[in-house]
């Protein structure tokens, strides 16, 4: 609509002598018209097959994808726990006071002897601590082994993919396309996509 600003327009899409784009873009098409131009479609079915195109090429690395997030999820949990550990064992434990932790994290401490006992035991807690550290410690090494082999797999996947598609091609694509381009399809791209998946992708789980 912001072609509509400028003066001068047409019913065939020209503005002041300058032809932008053609009549169905400025004007709602009316009648049979409304078939010839569905942008919201275009966009949804180009998005559509995006998608599909991006599964395929997950083929051979979705395991070690899903091994990576689950191990994400695991350490940021262990993140989480460990400072409560440590809050429960210095304000409720040592200090006395009364504990406001989930229902079922209390019934798990009253089943042990309740905070009172832990007091007495402190090395309970000192265990509790070096657990869920080394739970944290395993998550990361089980995220950056199946975080790298998924990315490495992925990339191997998209390029063997690529060079066929590029080898079935006519000499005449070659001809219009310059070299550089497609050594950059086949190198740059591949590994733009590589970073999103290994890092963006699996980084909203470790949030």
């Amino acid at each position: 609509m912001l072609l509509m600003v400028a003066t001068g327009h047409s019913r065939n899409g020209y503005v002041q002598g300058r032809r932008l784009l053609p009549a169905p873009f400025l004007y709602p098409a009316q009648g049979n018209e409304r078939e010839v131009f569905d942008l919201n479609e275009k966009h949804t079915s180009s998005r559509q097959n995006t998608a599909r195109l991006l599964w395929k090429f997950l083929e051979g690395s979705k395991r070690f994808f899903l091994a990576s997030i689950l191990c994400a999820g695991i350490t940021a949990l262990a993140d989480m726990v460990q400072p409560q550990i440590i809050r429960a064992a210095v304000d409720c434990a040592i200090g006395g006071k009364e504990g406001d932790f989930p229902a079922f994290v209390m019934e798990a401490v009253e089943r042990i002897g309740g905070f009172s006992y832990l007091g007495e035991n402190l090395w309970i807690m000192a265990l509790a601590i070096v657990a869920v550290a080394a739970v944290q410690v395993l998550s990361q090494y089980g995220f950056r082994v199946s975080n790298t082999r998924a990315s490495e797999t992925l990339v191997k996947t998209m390029r063997d993919q690529l060079y066929g598609h590029i080898q079935r091609l006519p000499f005449s694509w070659h001809m219009k396309n310059k070299t550089g381009d497609i050594i950059q399809r086949c190198t740059s791209d591949i590994d733009t996509t590589k970073n999103f998946l290994s890092e963006q992708l699996t980084s909203v789980f470790r949030i």
